[in-house]
């Protein structure tokens, strides 16, 4: 259930989460960065982090692999603009084994690649972004196949929105370009399905 939440300038909220078995946690807070900046971090019982996000962006998400165990979340707020910003912090406790690229769930935390083959694993809900720099006139030729369902493949701009599709056949997807402009792309890999998916993407 998510929690909603006031900060204001200077404030530092603590939250307090039990994960009773393995897996993948994932935290989200969504607020508005022009009325204020909120950093995340989450430690183990030990004190030693675990997760952080600090992006300059609105919204911030933090995941890791975590065993059971009891962790402190602390939201840190700087730079409020207004008397008070709301948020809404929500926790999400998944069974489904990542990889170790996580968190690349966004362009602004994509893991680079180049002239490479990287093994990845796609779970429900979960995007996996990758970055690779182009000059103008490369050719571009991305190739994914996968184990568990089909994948979708797309070159994408910093934002998300979509450059171009890749070519679906089964289990395996191709995406051939040229780079119009020199800069860094981003290829996405999502899916429909709500199961564990590993894969294979060569570029």
């Amino acid at each position: 259930t998510p929690y909603s939440g006031v900060v204001c300038t200077g404030d530092t909220d603590t939250f307090e989460l039990t994960v009773a078995e393995e897996g993948t946690v994932s935290l989200d807070v969504t607020f508005g960065h022009l009325q204020a900046d909120i950093n995340l971090e989450v430690t183990n019982a030990n004190g030693d982090v675990v997760a952080a996000a600090n992006s300059e962006t609105d919204n911030e998400h933090a995941e890791w692999g975590a065993v059971p165990g009891i962790y402190s979340i602390t939201l840190s707020s700087q730079n409020i603009t207004e008397d008070f910003v709301n948020y809404t912090l929500l926790a999400n406790v998944s069974d489904c084994e990542e990889d170790a690229f996580e968190p690349n769930d966004t362009p602004d935390r994509a893991h680079p690649i180049s002239n490479s083959t990287v093994e990845g694993v796609r779970c429900s809900g979960d995007d996996d972004f990758f970055s690779i720099n182009l000059e103008q006139g490369d050719l571009l030729n991305v190739s994914i196949s996968s184990t568990g369902g089909s994948l979708e493949l797309a070159l994408v701009d910093s934002t998300g929105a979509i450059i171009q599709d890749g070519t679906s056949n089964g289990t395996t997807n191709t995406l051939d370009t040229t780079a119009l402009t020199t800069g860094t792309y981003y290829l996405r890999v999502t899916s429909i399905s709500e199961d564990r998916i590993t894969y294979s993407l060569t570029s």
